[in-house]
């Protein structure tokens, strides 16, 4: 018996499947610019936690008479 090749291709459509010089650029510049922004958040947020432990903000502490998963 002859196997028939099915298509391991998905089914969209060729122009949503197409790499464009605009969809290269714009892979580029995400590439290149969410580790900023991402990093820029991270500093933000380091330096918002440290504002409200300065202010007197009490960090979250175990009850270590509560069982934790490390005893199951």
């Amino acid at each position: 018996m002859a196997k028939k090749k099915s298509k391991s291709r998905s089914m969209l459509p060729e122009s949503l499947t197409t790499v464009t010089p605009l969809s290269k650029f714009l892979a580029m510049a995400l590439f290149i610019i969410i580790p900023f922004i991402a990093f820029k958040f991270g500093v933000e947020f380091q330096q918002l936690k440290e504002a409200l432990l300065d202010q007197g903000a009490c960090e979250i502490v175990q009850d270590y008479d509560a069982p934790s998963m490390m005893e199951f």
